[in-house]
């Protein structure tokens, strides 16, 4: 019996992976026979039940981003990788006492508000103890999932913080009717924190006041908070040993961005790996399962060889995937990858220049065609232009000529004549009259 669960179990989490796959590869520009092999194999399996392709539409939202905002939702999903977060992570006393079961997930509440724009975020409802007393408050942080610095979070901070608001008064209000104009009434404190992925420094203004122009003028009639940022980028393979969490294990595979990151989590981090990995609880386990998946497809191995390991991985522990890992070359990958857009973009651009060289050939032709037809042109012009100035010429002259002859003047005489009375004429063209007269 518990074979059987464990093998529909496996079936419906390869179907998962299978449809993630497909779409993976349609985002990156897979051709159509891969993807329909996929497809072939999918609906060949039985055990893939309408059920279990609705869950895995619902679990692969955008495999374009599913290594960045996606796993890092699921995190926060997770109440006891939260309460991880927020009382390793923040530094903020108030969450010392914090358990797993004080912290509620409201993310669905707000999303009519929000739109579908904030759907990576997420929002906790948490209930803490203050000085011994039974009496609770409510603290919600906000947590944003930002893979690069959002110069403009400050403010969408603020549109989460009042959406929370307004919703709480309508609440309180809606078990005793008009308590938030009450002196006693107060709105419950909100805790904005931004989660960051990102490898570059966090250069946003941390006050919403920065954001409004000449602030300064008026001080005291603008609104302000901060908020907390904590960089995955700022901890150290060593800092998260010490943690030694299960969170802390997620923001070691989240860290994993550089050939570097991958080489020094594959030779110093084996035995805290394995030993988180053991004493987990399976749905942390899962979302670690999850997250490796996601950094297998980023790193560009194979589908096949990626589901393989995840399998192992899920029946053997980490230690399958650190000797598969081992074999794993990111640079060769990597070179290939360039290596393959450098061939694509030069031919490319050796296309363009072949289209261009014909282009300009023909225009070449063309002109020349035209060059051809206008020497024609001018040369019947000039051919006419002569001889009209000749005719001219003749009959202005003729009458001169003839009474030189006349006079019985020598050439060199008749032409002496002609010049004194017009000089402008050369010598030359007067003689080719005297030839033909």
């Amino acid at each position: 019996m518990k074979n059987s669960k464990l093998n529909r179990r496996k079936k419906n989490r390869n179907s998962k992976r299978k449809k993630q796959t497909r779409l993976l590869a349609s985002v990156n520009g897979a051709n159509s026979k891969i993807s329909a092999n996929h497809t072939k194999r999918e609906n060949g399996n039985p055990s893939i039940t309408a059920q279990t392709k609705k869950s895995t539409a619902d679990y692969v939202h955008n495999a374009a981003v599913h290594s960045q905002n996606a796993n890092s939702r699921t995190l926060f999903k997770n109440a006891t990788l939260t309460c991880q977060f927020l009382k390793n992570y923040t530094n903020l006393s108030i969450f010392k006492d914090l358990k797993p079961e004080d912290i509620e997930d409201v993310t669905e509440k707000y999303q009519a508000f929000l739109g579908i724009e904030f759907e990576s975020d997420t929002i906790k409802r948490i209930r803490i103890q203050l000085n011994g007393n039974e009496e609770s408050i409510f603290v919600i942080p906000l947590i944003e999932h930002k893979s690069s610095v959002d110069y403009d979070v400050a403010m969408q901070l603020l549109r989460y913080m009042t959406v929370i608001w307004y919703d709480y008064r309508n609440e309180e209000n809606a078990k005793k009717s008009g308590f938030s104009r009450l002196k006693s009434f107060r709105y419950p404190l909100i805790i904005p924190l931004v989660y960051y992925e990102g490898s570059a420094n966090w250069t946003a203004d941390l006050h919403l006041r920065d954001r409004i122009s000449h602030w300064e003028l008026a001080e005291q009639f603008v609104p302000d908070f901060t908020y907390q940022v904590v960089r995955v980028h700022d901890y150290t393979n060593d800092d998260l040993k010490n943690k030694s969490d299960e969170f802390s294990l997620a923001l070691m595979f989240n860290r994993l961005q550089t050939v570097k990151d991958y080489t020094e989590f594959v030779e110093t981090s084996r035995d805290f790996v394995n030993r988180i990995y053991a004493n987990a609880p399976e749905d942390i386990k899962k979302i670690f399962q999850d997250i490796l998946w996601s950094l297998l497809i980023k790193m560009n191995v194979p589908t096949d060889e990626a589901q393989k390991m995840v399998e192992e991985m899920e029946a053997d522990g980490m230690g399958y995937l650190f000797e598969n890992m081992e074999k794993i070359d990111i640079q060769a990958e990597r070179r290939n990858t360039m290596l393959a857009r450098k061939d694509a973009e030069i031919a490319r651009l050796e296309a363009e220049i072949a289209k261009l060289e014909k282009e300009q050939a023909s225009h070449d032709a063309e002109q020349a065609k035209r060059d051809a037809e206008q020497a024609k042109r001018d040369a019947e012009i000039a051919k006419r232009e002569t001889e009209q100035n000749k005719a001219v010429l003749t009959a202005i002259f003729a009458p001169l000529i003839a009474q030189c002859k006349a006079e019985q003047l020598t050439r060199e005489e008749t032409i002496s004549r002609l010049l004194e009375l017009y000089p402008m004429i050369s010598r030359n063209a007067l003689e080719r009259l005297l030839d033909t007269n």
